[in-house]
């Protein structure tokens, strides 16, 4: 049986030179504390997604935050690097990790999801995030600048530029037809795990491409960086679709 492959497109890059500290991209718009300083460059064929800068008060402060929201791949980063440490910590432990809680629920894999809360009917800031031992899956779709989705793929292998910047990537979905395009590397937030981005035509097509078990490897300059999964993708899918839709499950 064939296998369904997310459709991606290429991205170029280009922010403008009001960007200061380390920017990220932000394809559901600038959230609290964060501020839009550009767009990656568009075109025929290329798409276009915002870029943001966490925002600093002055005399070098962070902004005041009425309700601080916690940016899900900067938990999902904190998680892998913890976890990292964990393992390397307790190498003589091993039976002692392995029936560890956590330890488990990350050889698992889990999904986690996300939603425009102050407006769900706006089938806006959809997010489905699954996390494991390999890295994590992120499946965003549209925001208020951005209209497509994307897909990315975090990892503490992925290489971590102190901007994002533009590279060749080769990704191979197991279907037999690894695609080479552009795509944006960045690092997520201050941690010690880089991400890859690949921008999909639409949340509909995300979600149409979507199978119960997916897999990803992606290779940058030749060497592989990522090589990771994820499982339950049908009740990912049917969630990512009930937010489209305005219906997000609470």
């Amino acid at each position: 049986m064939s296998r369904k492959a997310f459709f991606v497109l290429t991205l170029t890059f280009g922010v403008t030179s009001a960007a200061f500290g380390q920017t990220f991209v932000c394809p559901t718009g600038p959230g609290p504390g964060q501020r839009q300083v550009g767009m990656t460059g568009g075109g025929p064929g290329l798409a276009s997604v915002p870029v943001c800068v966490q925002d600093a008060a002055p005399g070098g402060g962070r902004a005041h935050q009425s309700a601080p929201r916690e940016d899900p791949a900067a938990a999902a980063a904190n998680a892998m690097v913890g976890l990292a440490r964990a393992q390397a910590q307790q190498l003589n432990e091993l039976n002692k990790l392995q029936q560890d809680p956590e330890f488990k629920k990350f050889a698992k894999g889990y999904w986690t999801y996300f939603y425009d809360t102050k407006n769900p009917k706006s089938g806006q800031h959809c997010m489905a995030l699954f996390q494991n031992l390999e890295g994590a899956v992120q499946l965003t779709g549209p925001g208020s600048t951005y209209k497509g989705a994307m897909l990315t793929l975090l990892g503490l292998d992925i290489p971590k530029p102190a901007q994002p910047t533009p590279v060749k990537a080769t990704l191979d979905q197991g279907d037999g037809k690894p695609q080479t395009l552009t795509a944006m590397n960045y690092t997520v937030g201050q941690s010690k795990v880089g991400a890859i981005a690949f921008a999909v035509p639409s949340i509909d097509a995300m979600i149409d491409s979507m199978e119960d078990r997916s897999t990803f490897k992606v290779s940058v300059n030749g060497k592989q960086v990522v090589d990771t999964f994820f499982n339950d993708g049908l009740k990912a899918r049917d969630r990512l679709r009930l937010c489209a839709s305005g219906r997000p499950a609470k």
